[in-house]
């Protein structure tokens, strides 16, 4: 009956053992540490039993072997003890490795306790109600115990931030049941249970944080996950050592989703890793959806790939489709350039998605200039989302010629960011896909139309001879559903008649965005407003979705206007006029973008476009300037 609990304990520690054994892990400080209380555990367990053996046959075994077998077990349950403290201190520290002074102040309470193990008495208790050693030797357990659990309590309350999901009340949990058990030992010295105590810990601890499952990425084989390459980079960068930070990135991403689909983008990225795989050596994790990182502190990585740069594959899916894709390889030193893992991970957001990996030969070495860009363009965002939360913004007017009125009766609304100094001029091309990405652009077209409308209200424009003021929606407030009521809401705040607003939208959002885009023009038509198709000839130039979508006036973008001016481009002349005929054939009004020059205007003139836009004429202006512009051109 002695060895009943034990051995149960012995065989689910067995099998948890061959789990976490025969599967990949992160080679963390803190699994490492991990591993040592697992092995440690199991070895205590058959302490144990020899221990229990021993004692049942005291009369037979020799006194030093029944010792020995005490001093095994008492001694590798001290040890256990001590490496789930420094497992949980290496969580809680972000895998802090301590200067060897720390770590031997840490040992202390252990050092202390094997010495007892080594020359403490031990006295055995023989009885029919049973069997049980105490003594010197024996208390060590319960003192070294107590001063690591406390450590272990109190590493998980200050630092409990440092675990995620509120997982440090699961070791807390564990440590209450040993203190449970350990009373109850203390009561029935007899009772060894110390076992379960160890097995219900390892239990917690696999399936709270060192379940090897957690770390795999299942969409690409023997690659990990984001969570696993979070971890990892802590610890590196924790070292203070010198890594580098490889990355591989597939350059046509949206070709080859369009081509294969979603999943295959997985397949891919495992085809590379696997033709890289021989150069690195390494653990690779998918922190992007169109990358895989790897970290490595050989030089000689750094070295091989400089020299092995080609960036191409063929890879072939199940359904018997190949593509031939490409793909750059870029380098970070770390800390060299950058020193802490936001600061890695902004640099992984940047190069993925910014397009400047359009190096020679498919690699991109990583200085100085490119992590100056990266910190610039989250100094951007940071600016961008102050100004959306206090008024940073302002509107900027460029006047609109109508070449049949031959006077100045419009003008297109720009947005600006009013904040000049911090970051120099910063151009709508830049912040305003940033306020795209960080989900604040209707936020930001709301405050530019409020301000619009305030502006021609109080400034009485349509008494100054102004028809209209375009004002630019995008993609995404053109299929948010509820739309047409603010806008509608805004215009009454002023007292802005509907006809008075030109809705321009571009070409690309126009064509992409689907039903509900034509359901809120729809209604916004109905209640007066005109609508403009912004910069076409610079997205699909889909004349079927232009005529069912009913524009009111169609702006050329200046990429069709420019190049018929260059030395013999005939082409370019035919191209242009070809489509300013069939806009007006259409019924449709020409609006030419990006005027500069008098022969341009002849040229437009001759070809009949109704509206001319262009610094020729005039450029962006605020709105004291504006009013004064339209004053003196009335």
């Amino acid at each position: 009956m002695q060895y009943r609990t034990p051995i149960v304990s012995l065989a689910v520690i067995i099998t948890l053992l061959f789990f976490y054994f025969t599967r990949k892990r992160l080679p963390l400080r803190s699994t490492k540490l991990f591993t040592l209380f697992f092995v440690f555990s199991f070895f205590n367990v058959i302490a144990e039993l020899s221990t229990l053996y021993t004692i049942y046959h005291i009369e037979t075994i020799a006194p030093w072997i029944n010792r020995l077998c005490h001093q095994l077990f008492i001694g590798s349950l001290d040890v256990t003890i001590y490496f789930l403290f420094l497992y949980v201190d290496a969580k809680a520290h972000r895998q802090r490795r301590d200067t060897v002074l720390v770590q031997l102040v840490k040992s202390v309470p252990l050092f202390a306790a094997l010495s007892m193990v080594v020359f403490g008495k031990l006295d055995y208790y023989i009885a029919p109600d049973g069997r049980y050693s105490y003594g010197l030797m024996a208390m060590t357990v319960y003192v070294s115990a107590a001063v690591y659990i406390l450590g272990v309590i109190t590493l998980l309350i200050l630092h409990r931030a440092q675990f995620k999901n509120k997982a440090w009340l699961t070791i807390l949990t564990g440590i209450f049941l040993w203190g449970c058990f350990a009373l109850y030992q203390r009561l029935h010295p007899a009772a060894l249970i110390s076992s379960i105590a160890l097995m219900l810990m390892i239990i917690f601890l696999l399936l709270s944080f060192e379940n090897p499952r957690e770390f795999n990425d299942y969409g690409i084989s023997g690659v990990m996950n984001s969570y696993a390459f979070e971890l990892m980079l802590a610890e590196y960068i924790e070292s203070k050592r010198e890594f580098f930070l490889v990355t591989f990135t597939l350059s046509n991403e949206k070709l080859l989703k369009t081509s294969l689909g979603y999943k295959d983008i997985s397949g891919i990225l495992g085809a590379v890793f696997k033709q890289r795989q021989h150069i690195t050596g390494k653990e690779a994790f998918h922190v992007k959806e169109n990358s895989i990182s790897i970290l490595c502190r050989s030089s000689g990585v750094y070295t091989a790939l400089l020299t092995n740069s080609t960036g191409t594959l063929c890879y072939r899916n199940e359904n018997g489709i190949s593509v031939s894709l490409d793909y750059f390889t870029s380098i970070l030193a770390v800390p060299l350039y950058v020193q802490t893992a936001d600061e890695v991970m902004s640099i992984l957001d940047y190069v993925s998605s910014e397009g400047v990996y359009r190096q020679k030969d498919g690699l991109l070495i990583i200085t100085d200039e490119i992590v100056g860009q990266m910190k610039r363009n989250s100094a951007v965002e940071m600016l961008v989302q102050h100004a959306v939360e206090n008024d940073g913004f302002e509107v900027y007017y460029q006047p609109i010629y109508s070449t049949e009125k031959n006077k100045f009766s419009s003008a297109e609304a720009l947005v600006r960011l009013k904040d000049k100094t911090t970051l120099g001029y910063i151009s709508p091309e830049v912040f305003i896909p940033i306020a795209e990405k960080q989900g604040m652009i209707k936020k930001l077209g709301m405050i530019v139309f409020d301000k619009v409308c305030a502006f021609a209200s109080g400034a009485h424009l349509a008494d100054c001879g102004i028809d209209y003021i375009e004002v630019n929606i995008s993609g995404i407030q053109g299929v948010d559903e509820g739309l047409p009521e603010l806008l509608r809401g805004c215009m009454d705040k002023y007292a802005v008649q509907p006809r008075f607003i030109n809705l321009e939208i571009t070409e690309t959002a126009s064509v992409n965005a689907g039903e509900m885009l034509l359901k809120n023009m729809n209604k916004l038509r109905a209640m007066g407003c005109v609508f403009s198709m912004d910069d076409f000839g610079t997205g699909y130039s889909n004349l079927a979705k232009m005529v069912q979508t009913h524009f009111d006036l169609i702006k050329i973008d200046k990429s069709l206007l420019w190049p018929c001016f260059q030395a013999d481009n005939k082409e370019a002349v035919v191209l242009l006029e070809s489509c300013i005929e069939l806009i007006r054939r259409l019924g449709l009004c020409v609006v030419a973008e990006g005027v500069e020059t008098e022969e341009q205007v002849k040229m437009l003139k001759k070809d009949g476009v109704t509206y001319m836009q262009g610094y020729y004429f005039a450029r962006p202006m605020p709105e004291d300037a504006y009013l004064s512009f339209t004053a003196e051109h009335s």
